[in-house]
């Protein structure tokens, strides 16, 4: 059975503004160690189940946190908005996307917010890493 982390990474591979950006770097939890940024790190913060007035369940409202992580934090910047559009203006990237991924029939994928972040690295390079937290709200029918 395929997981979220797994959708929102097939996802994140069909906008081409993203995978002009990063290649194939985006990874549900952490990073393989090869990976250098830009990247993205997919997360599911949490997973509510719910049931309608008639008791009719099988509806899930996820949080998802979609870290873009960079050397810098304009590029950091540029990533999370190329996830958010994907360099179009009303955008065709997460934010607002509904479809099907997958074993996933997406209703609604929303930006609920953002927190940027710095990652001092203790490594020989000596290159710190910036990024962009964005929590998106997707909510999707429980797939059998």
């Amino acid at each position: 059975m395929a997981t979220l982390e797994e959708a929102v990474r097939a996802m994140l591979l069909s906008l081409d503004a993203v995978t002009d950006l990063v290649g194939d770097r985006i990874r549900p939890d952490i990073l393989d160690r090869s990976d250098d940024p830009p990247a993205i790190l997919v997360k599911v913060e949490d997973e509510q189940l719910h049931t309608d007035l008639d008791g009719q369940g099988g509806l899930v409202k996820a949080v998802v946190v979609i870290e873009a992580i960079a050397t810098t934090r304009i590029e950091s910047r540029a990533l999370e908005r190329a996830i958010r559009l994907n360099g179009t203006d009303p955008g065709s990237g997460l934010q607002g996307y509904a479809g099907l991924v997958g074993e996933f029939d997406i209703r609604c994928c929303t930006l609920a917010r953002r927190k940027p972040f710095f990652l001092e690295r203790e490594s020989d390079e000596d290159v710190d890493w910036y990024g962009i937290a964005s929590f998106y709200e997707i909510e999707y029918p429980e797939p059998d």
